[in-house]
């Protein structure tokens, strides 16, 4: 049975129950992701919520690049058909979303595999990413920049 999500109002980074976790690194499953990032971009700026995801998610599971540019591509898909809907019907809507391939039509494997795609954002050899919605955001660094670090390195 199907839980209705309930978007996450407080200052901290949501946690997923065993539900939503899954056979990815630390338990952390591309459903995971999509959905912390489906509810943190919905109510907050780009650059806050990238703040956010990065703290829900597991240290195992952390990469720049792939966080950032599967937020921008999250994001995109909000800003094209609204925040109301509940995460099922988001997936439903936007099912390339749910394919954890879908980086491929953006990164060649080999550039996604670089340790400094690793530790900070680069930008794709394929396609472009959507950029970063201006929804919400009050300005600051732009985290969906090339050469952005969102995993320490230290």
């Amino acid at each position: 049975m199907s839980q209705t999500h309930r978007p996450h109002r407080t200052g901290s980074a949501p946690r997923l129950d065993a539900q939503h976790a899954g056979d990815g690194r630390d338990g952390w499953s591309h459903e995971a992701g999509l959905r912390t990032a489906w509810s943190l971009l919905r109510e907050r700026s780009f650059p806050d919520a990238i703040a956010s995801i990065r703290k829900a998610t597991p240290p195992a599971a952390l990469h720049a690049t792939r966080l950032l540019a599967w937020a921008r591509l999250v994001d995109a898909a909000i800003a094209r058909s609204g925040a109301d809907a509940d995460f099922d019907g988001f997936l439903g809507a936007h099912p390339e979303l749910g394919d954890a391939d879908h980086l491929l039509a953006h990164y060649s494997p080999g550039r996604l595999a670089t340790p400094r795609a690793q530790r900070e954002f680069v930008l794709p050899d394929r396609a472009p990413l959507p950029a970063p919605s201006r929804r919400g955001d009050r300005g600051g660094v732009d985290p969906g920049r090339e050469g952005t670090k969102t995993v320490s390195s230290g």
